[in-house]
């Protein structure tokens, strides 16, 4: 619920598509300190990924359909 809050928030003030991706990182890097340190670990490599690499894989999924 809470996403849905920020893709609408982002979606009506006009942020561009990487200062998106931006916040969103932010919220889930957020989210993994909230959990135990094991699962920080995993959870920080899963979603700590630059905009152009982000940007790239997208592009190459996109690519594939």
């Amino acid at each position: 619920m809470k996403l849905i809050i920020l893709f609408l928030a982002l979606g009506l003030t006009g942020c561009t598509t990487q200062a998106w991706y931006e916040e969103v990182r932010s919220r889930q890097l957020q989210e993994c300190r909230n959990g135990t340190i094991e699962d920080y670990d995993e959870c920080r490599q899963r979603v700590d990924k630059s905009y152009p690499q982000y940007e790239r894989e997208r592009q190459e999924v996109m690519g594939k359909k």
